[in-house]
């Protein structure tokens, strides 16, 4: 793909002389040729884009979420999937390529030895889930009920 000018020059007609070089714009250079890649939106977005065994983990963790707290909203945002409770983020599921991490939003006072994470905006606590076979689903379950008591 031949890379265009990011200049245009603008000469005299009659002597080809220079009147001036004019700066294009980042969609005169390269128009709509570049696309942007969205996070996915919807549920069936994100599975798509997942291989089986993920799939399986994320849903498990869906379910147990949708168990353990009825009155959470269950939104998908920045490629995760959100719950939020009392118009505030409580926990969030985030799918890795060989993982999926059940996130909790408030986690700062939650305590597990199956947590990783600090506990702040940019490394939240979690549960790193590799496998359905060593999931601990009685502590998940004991976490997710801290962190909506947490977030109320």
């Amino acid at each position: 793909m031949a890379v265009p000018q990011k200049h245009t020059v603008i000469e005299q007609p009659a002597t080809g002389k220079l009147i001036k070089t004019v700066k294009l714009r980042f969609h005169e250079c390269f128009g709509d040729s570049l696309m942007v890649k969205s996070k996915p939106k919807t549920a069936d977005e994100i599975f798509s884009k997942i291989d089986d065994n993920i799939k399986l983990i994320a849903d498990r963790l869906r379910n147990l979420v949708k168990a353990t707290l009825p009155k959470a909203t269950e939104t998908v945002r920045r490629g995760k999937f959100t719950y939020t409770m009392n118009g505030k983020d409580c926990v969030a599921i985030r799918l890795a390529k060989q993982h999926v991490d059940l996130l909790f939003m408030h986690g700062t006072s939650i305590s597990s030895p199956h947590l990783k994470g600090q506990g702040t905006v940019g490394d939240p606590k979690h549960l790193e889930v590799t496998t359905l076979k060593n999931f601990d689903e009685s502590d998940a379950k004991r976490l997710l009920l801290e962190e909506a008591a947490t977030a109320a």
